[in-house]
């Protein structure tokens, strides 16, 4: 009977490798510029490629193997922080008493505030600063004042707080903190400083301008102005000229077609002479129509002159080799985003690396389906055929068991 058994596995086993799917396939790709030094490169994203379908599922190729990267977006509204630190020209500790730092502002910054970075340490403490010029001569800066930790920050670290001391607008060259140690140990402070930041405007590409059509102001007293798109680009901000009126304040949406007239709202935002005449995406999406929907209320209908459409810069930053060639390519629905193992280094990979532009998307051609040369496991005569086979041998071993088991009994 075990004869019997392995042979029905083997049939199974049969049938599950002909409902198995297709591989994944690509649809679309784009030549990536030879590169003329190894080493890091941002690539962009174009609105050519990000109209594609299913952009989660672009790959870096080079002779067909996938290449990491990383994925970024110039979203802008963020602070590219830098912790610049002070020099301590003195930190003594009197046990019992005090703990005196002395720090260099060698730039002679206006300073408002400064962080000092310690050891974790759950003790309230007080503190007095002052300031001098030659370190000699010193005039008050601040009263003293707690110094509790419970509104630090946690470093990186994780072993050190980070926390804020704001003072009045000064620019003394040289400022002493006093740190009253009578009533409990001293803290640990590691160092002084403060962060500079540098915000980044976030970039835009513009895309293709879209058709404009207008619908009749409804019941609502809403006007409805349709947005045309050649093809599915990756929108992320729309921005609009008025003509007419001179002032307006109204209230809009951006939405998507529903049927029947009907509209699916997105986001809504305030149209005003007063302010830019745009509105940003909160999520970016790929879109070929869109409806800028308007409350006029008793008020003519907006006249637009024109309508801008915007994609946040997007960028592949992946590490080429001299002499290899590479593909970007995309399309195939059933496979998700990309995970490498360089997404835990992307504080090595380094800020300003060059541009490449890809070339414009061709569409990967379906080779064309011979019924001739369909294969075995793929027809449907056959996987029929092997079923009807499965039964007819299912009944065959119930049979021959049930024959056996009536001549034990004899």
């Amino acid at each position: 009977m075990n004869r019997y058994l392995y042979t029905l596995c083997l049939l199974t086993i049969g049938l599950s490798a002909a409902a198995q799917n297709a591989l994944p396939r690509y649809t679309w790709q784009a030549r990536v510029p030879a590169v003329t030094q190894t080493g890091f490169y941002n690539i962009a994203l174009t609105p050519d490629i990000l109209a594609h379908r299913f952009p989660q599922s672009i790959r870096l190729l080079r002779d067909s193997v996938e290449v990491p990267f990383l994925h970024e977006e110039r979203s802008g509204g963020f602070d590219a922080a830098r912790f610049d630190t002070f020099h301590m020209a003195e930190y003594t500790r009197l046990p019992g008493k005090s703990s005196t730092i002395i720090f260099h502002n060698d730039g002679k910054d206006t300073l408002t505030h400064f962080e000092v970075v310690f050891k974790n340490a759950w003790i309230v403490k007080t503190m007095r600063i002052s300031g001098s010029n030659d370190q000699h001569n010193w005039f008050g800066v601040t009263d003293a004042f707690p110094f509790d930790p419970v509104s630090a920050v946690e470093n990186t670290a994780n072993t050190t707080l980070i926390k804020r001391i704001a003072i009045p607008p000064s620019d003394y060259t040289w400022y002493k903190l006093e740190i009253n140690d009578s009533a409990s140990a001293p803290i640990l402070v590691e160092k002084i400083g403060r962060y500079t930041t540098n915000s980044i405007a976030a970039a835009y590409v513009a895309l293709p301008s879209p058709g404009i059509s207008y619908s009749p102001r409804n019941d609502r007293q809403e006007s409805k102005v349709l947005l045309q798109f050649d093809r599915p680009y990756r929108i992320s901000k729309l921005s609009f000229s008025i003509t007419s009126p001179s002032l307006y304040h109204r209230d809009a949406s951006i939405a998507t077609p529903a049927g029947n007239g009907m509209v699916n709202k997105i986001q809504s935002f305030v149209i005003a002479s007063d302010q830019p005449s745009q509105v940003v995406l909160d999520v970016p999406g790929n879109y070929k129509e869109l409806y800028l929907v308007i409350y006029d209320g008793d008020d003519r209908p907006l006249q637009f002159g024109g309508v801008k459409a915007w994609q946040l810069n997007g960028y592949l930053t992946a590490y080429l080799e001299k002499g290899y060639s590479y593909l970007l390519t995309g399309g195939d629905p059933t496979i998700e985003s990309p995970v490498y193992d360089l997404a835990y280094f992307r504080d090595s990979v380094p800020t300003n690396i060059p541009v490449l532009q890809p070339d414009a998307t061709t569409i990967i051609p379906r080779k064309p389906q011979k019924p001739v040369a369909e294969p075995l496991f793929k027809s449907k005569w056959w996987i029929w055929t092997a079923l009807a086979a499965v039964i007819i041998f299912l009944v065959f071993i119930v049979l021959r068991m049930l024959r056996e088991m009536q001549a034990g009994k004899k």
